[in-house]
């Protein structure tokens, strides 16, 4: 039984309501595993690598590669649609809107749903990261992340 506990949060973004993808089909898992592949995702953590230090890597990456919005795409979708509904159309439509977001609040929410769901899914798909164990996925653990990644340029 789903409780208001577990509901996914609804944010805003350019003025659009949108939640985290709580369950994925098989095409999706595949899809952002294959963004993550165009990525050149590496999740072997350095021997000295902090939690936060591999947040930033990933999301660096994630910037350089160009997929950082395909793959938002496929960790949010819109509160009006049911996760069954998900499909590669409609994760690119999600990407295309936010690549289109000027607002410096809805690109700082932009940063932390890519260091919270993003990381919590690669939390969720992996079952070590060497040599630490999984990346920490906590809201303060998050947090302390996003604050390491810089605001997308206004």
């Amino acid at each position: 039984m789903n409780t208001e506990a577990d509901a996914p949060r609804v944010i805003t973004i350019g003025g659009r309501e949108w939640r985290e993808i709580t369950h994925a089909n098989a095409e999706h898992d595949g899809w952002i595993m294959e963004y993550l592949a165009r990525a050149g995702m590496d999740l072997k953590r350095e021997d000295s690598e902090t939690d936060e230090a591999l947040v930033l890597r990933c999301w660096r990456q994630m910037v350089i590669s160009g997929v950082l919005f395909d793959i938002l795409g496929c960790v949010l979708i819109a509160s009006d649609i049911i996760d069954a509904a998900w499909t590669h159309e409609e994760s690119q439509k999600t990407a295309a809107f936010m690549r289109l977001v000027t607002d410096h609040e809805g690109k700082r929410e932009i940063n932390t749903c890519v260091v919270l769901l993003v990381m919590r899914f690669f939390g969720d798909a992996l079952v070590s990261l060497p040599p630490s164990g999984v990346a920490s996925t906590s809201p303060e653990e998050g947090e302390r992340s996003r604050e390491a990644i810089p605001a997308m340029s206004s």
